[in-house]
């Protein structure tokens, strides 16, 4: 057996039998072991040493969780009917706001560290106009503001009111009282005035600055919607209030960086309320909340990267639905942001919230992307390549700028093929696969896919050399792919991605899907161009380029591109050539300029490929 397809097919079985994180420490391991020592090796130990940490913190929360965390019991009382929805959701506040107001018998449970409390909070709200009696008390109390902190400083601009004390558990040293009127200045600059966003609606014209609460919260912080915003632009916003820690003591990040990046945190989300509570949307959308305030956290600050421990339950649990609500998922899927602003810019997150402010969540997810010439379908399947692009396959300056520092990918599926293969699995909606293909011989490999549902689906093909960049081919549905000249020296990774969006917002239902490969000489494929996207195309929005797919069915050394404007004049030239003859499926990106580097204007073009055999010409419609 080829020796490389050994050690995937161990690391498969490391996965799958000794838990998702040792899984992910191993591939570390080999990222550095792996490598010929050298002057990089000070370098590579530094960073698996950094992912040790994150894992050796998430193996402890998770011990610590095995032994009757105060959410685990819970959870089972909820379950077996012991208490009500309202008390289970109140009792989690509680330890949060006030242990000592929980019934005696969890008081003495551990508290786990979450940061699910702003979510804890819309769902109180949710409940409260549909309970009564005790149940209604109970949420009522956990919504009310703190009235134990007798202290308050505004912020240098007048923006905020900071609510502290300075005595008992609860008491917040003044210079951290000073630091967080500042950094909660900062965060309204850079949200409000930097990225546009509307200000969040005041919930009293006569002390008009955002309160936020300092005390001993057990984790972060959280954000509370208090009431709707009558008369306000957007009809579906709510005014709010922010909770936070008073010493960041236990938190992964600690002292004064936690304290940064949980105002950026919390401060959106104050934003996202005046647009609109969850409670508003048809789907619950706790998802996009949390994952869009973890971007900002490291939008605000680059460099402290609170966010990363997420990524080792994100990134192994792929084949999850996207819009998984767990507490541990939302937060990982902020890189998902980070792709949208690498590719689109920052603004586009402003854009989004926009139009959920008024839409259904698909609808304004599809709205938003649409306004630069993408769709969340087609979004979602990038993200699973870019995903692909992390840890030692990382390449920042194609994918994520900080790949490099994220978990490798695992595969789901390892498999050889020497002349046909044939597999089926099943994947939840919005989650994705990823199947490692090693070919023992040289061959041209032509894959088909059978499903049920072809329009629930989009795959993604990438073709990894031994030397040079990778090439990632798209499909859709049952459409095949064809690759020229794979031999055991490459690496193959299918993606099938399901990008079906459930009206329910179900992430549980399973697809299956069946793939088939053969490996050999393959006949009765035409060729052409097979897609040209996105089109129309707009150079200054889509920094990512317009990709031209095409099918050769004979073998050629060089492939020409030629772009032609209306008046039939070349503005733009590319060849790619080749050590061998090669037929197959190829890509050109284009970035919308001339010969001379410069961006072409609006207008009609044509691509003309010569390779050698006959390819009929492609339309662009390029815009600004």
């Amino acid at each position: 057996m080829n020796p490389r397809v050994f050690k995937r097919i161990i690391a498969t079985i490391w996965k799958k039998n000794c838990g998702n994180n040792l899984a992910f420490w191993a591939c570390q391991l080999e990222c550095h072991f792996g490598k010929r020592i050298n002057s990089s090796c000070k370098f590579m130990a530094n960073k698996c040493l950094k992912w040790l940490t994150i894992w050796f913190a998430l193996v402890t929360a998770t011990v610590l969780g095995d032994q009757s965390s105060l959410q685990q019991v819970l959870q089972s009382d909820y379950q077996s009917g012991s208490i009500s929805h309202a008390e289970f959701i109140a009792y989690q506040l509680m330890a949060c706001r006030n242990h000592d107001e929980l019934p005696v018998r969890y008081q003495k449970l551990p508290r786990p560290i979450s940061r699910m409390g702003t979510a804890l909070m819309m769902e109180a709200r949710s409940l409260l106009d549909t309970s009564f009696g005790r149940d209604k008390e109970m949420l009522q109390k956990v919504l009310y503001r703190p009235d134990n902190l007798p202290l308050a400083q505004t912020s240098p601009a007048g923006l905020f009111k900071i609510h502290y004390t300075d005595e008992g558990e609860n008491a917040a040293a003044d210079t951290f009282i000073t630091q967080c009127a500042l950094a909660y200045d900062q965060v309204y600059d850079t949200i409000i005035n930097g990225l546009g966003f509307d200000p969040p609606p005041i919930d009293d014209p006569l002390e008009p600055e955002y309160d936020v609460y300092i005390y001993s919260v057990g984790g972060y912080g959280m954000s509370t919607p208090e009431s709707p915003a009558l008369g306000e632009k957007y009809p579906h916003g709510y005014t709010s209030y922010i909770s936070m820690d008073n010493e960041f003591t236990i938190t992964y990040t600690k002292g004064v960086d936690g304290m940064l990046v949980t105002a950026a945190h919390e401060f959106f989300h104050m934003v996202q309320l005046g647009f609109r509570c969850f409670t508003t949307s048809e789907i619950d959308a706790r998802w996009l909340f949390e994952g869009t305030a973890t971007w900002m956290e490291d939008y605000a600050y680059e460099e402290i990267n609170d966010y990363l421990q997420y990524l080792p339950h994100y990134m192994t649990n792929l084949n999850k639905s996207f819009h998984t609500f767990n507490g541990l998922h939302e937060y990982g899927a902020c890189i998902f942001y980070h792709m949208l602003e690498t590719k689109y810019g920052a603004e586009i997150i402003k854009t989004l919230w926009t139009e959920f402010a008024t839409k259904g969540l698909w609808e304004a997810l599809d709205s938003a992307l649409g306004q630069y010439g993408s769709s969340f379908k087609s979004e979602l399947a990038d993200h699973m390549v870019w995903n692909y692009f992390t840890g030692m396959r990382a390449a920042p300056e194609l994918y994520y700028p900080e790949g490099a520092m994220y978990p490798l990918v695992q595969a789901d599926q390892i498999y050889e093929i020497e002349e046909t293969l044939g597999f089926s699995d099943k994947t939840a909606f919005l989650s994705a696969h990823y199947i490692e293909i090693t070919p023992t011989t040289f061959g041209n490999l032509l894959i088909t896919p059978a499903l049920q549902s072809p329009t629930h689906w989009l795959h993604s093909v990438i073709k990894d050399p031994v030397t040079g960049q990778a090439r990632t081919i798209r499909s859709a549905g049952n459409a095949s792919v064809l690759l020229s000249d794979v031999s055991a020296s490459q690496d193959i990774c299918l993606i099938p991605t399901n990008v079906h969006m459930p009206a329910n917002g179900d992430t549980h239902t399973e697809e299956i899907y069946s793939i088939h490969l053969s490996l050999g000489q393959v006949i009765g494929m035409t060729a052409g161009i097979r897609n040209i996207h996105p089109n129309p195309f707009q150079p200054a929005a889509q920094s990512s380029g317009l990709a031209i797919d095409i099918r050769l069915t004979e073998k050629t050394r060089e492939i020409n591109y030629h772009i032609i404007d209306e008046a039939g004049r070349v503005v733009h030239s590319h060849s790619d050539r080749f050590d061998s003859a090669r037929n197959g499926d190829f890509a050109f990106i284009w970035d919308g300029t001339n010969d001379d580097g410069e961006i072409v204007g609006s207008g009609i073009y044509l691509i003309f490929i010569d390779a050698g055999q006959s390819i009929k010409p492609g339309k662009i419609a390029v815009i600004h």
